[in-house]
């Protein structure tokens, strides 16, 4: 397996982003290309080994709330690239399951009122959700059949399949990860 990176960048501003798992040719390529010439600063920062992914996914979900589901999306994806089975982002493999895994992703359903959900209350929003709204159930965006109805009320769903879904449930058992789910608040 080649040696693989994440690009790590900023703007001036505090603007960042994380691109990767690269090569350090690719890597290379976006700075000269996309990064420099709209004054991103950068940084390579390796990517994790298997083991250190999974522990660091380990002991830091029980303190961090807000990311839980990214850092368990980050922790399953370097298991899979990183698996001493396999050939990193050379095996074919490997790609065909990153390909499979990322499109099941939770999305967070929620009650409230019309006004509530239409956003037309002048209740205050935390990341974008009415403080008065109450969370439903989450369902996996890629086995749900969401259709969207093209109205103001948005989609509705023929078919919910709750999140985590047998394809993550799969994966994560395979690659020995525990599924997080967020905790409720009391």
């Amino acid at each position: 397996m080649r040696d693989l990176y994440v690009l790590h960048a900023t703007t001036p501003d505090g603007c960042s982003v994380q691109i990767g798992p690269v090569s350090i040719a690719e890597a290379m390529r976006l700075v000269d290309e996309e990064l420099v010439p709209h004054s991103w600063n950068h940084q390579y920062e390796p990517l994790t080994p298997v083991d250190e992914a999974v522990r660091v996914f380990r002991v830091g979900a029980r303190e961090k709330l807000p990311g839980e589901e990214a850092d368990f999306f980050v922790a399953l994806r370097r298991a899979i690239i990183t698996d001493p089975h396999r050939d990193g982002l050379e095996d074919e493999y490997v790609r065909g399951v990153l390909t499979h895994v990322d499109p099941h992703r939770p999305m967070q359903l929620y009650t409230a009122d019309e006004e509530h959900l239409l956003g037309e209350c002048d209740c205050p929003r935390v990341r974008g959700v009415c403080a008065a709204m109450e969370k439903a159930e989450r369902i996996c965006t890629a086995c749900s059949a969401i259709i969207d109805s093209n109205t103001e009320y948005g989609p509705w769903f023929a078919l919910k399949v709750a999140w985590p879904c047998p394809v993550i449930a799969v994966a994560a058992a395979q690659y020995d990860l525990s599924v997080v789910t967020p905790r409720e608040k009391p």
